[in-house]
């Protein structure tokens, strides 16, 4: 399992206290992690621009980044509807053959949650713990 991480997840995971990070330290030890430095220079972006008094978030986004392999490779996604930024996001995804894209945008990709698309599942923090065993789907509680 390769878990590919969108700029979102990076900067939550970076919080101090942060379930986020938590999680994908568990993940961390059943799968790779990956993303791009696209997305972890929107991250950064994000930590100057909502954490800049603390100066910790960004040590903990370079301390996480230690265990997460990027690419610069971005696959072409014929046929998928998604905002440009989130095309280039799925496309590194595709490129760096992860199997999962892990991603707390809603807004640009709910209509995907649970989907595969050129072998990338796209998935939310929940749906993955799902697939982890580390939660019981609605279907069963």
């Amino acid at each position: 399992m390769k878990v590919f991480l969108d700029a979102n997840v990076l900067f939550s995971a970076a919080l101090p206290g942060s379930r986020m990070g938590e999680f994908l330290g568990f993940v961390g030890k059943h799968a790779e992690l990956a993303s791009s430095q696209a997305a972890v220079d929107e991250a950064l972006r994000n930590v100057a621009r909502k954490a800049s008094d603390a100066p910790e978030v960004a040590q903990s986004l370079q301390k996480l980044l230690q265990s997460v392999s990027l690419t610069s490779l971005v696959a072409g996604l014929p046929g998928v509807e998604l905002v440009e930024k989130d095309r280039h996001i799925l496309g590194a995804a595709v490129a760096s053959q992860s199997s999962h894209l892990l991603t707390g945008d809603e807004r640009h990709f709910k209509h995907l949650f649970g989907t595969v698309v050129i072998g990338v599942k796209i998935v939310h923090a929940a749906l993955l713990a799902e697939e982890l065993g580390l939660r019981r789907s609605k279907s069963t509680s």
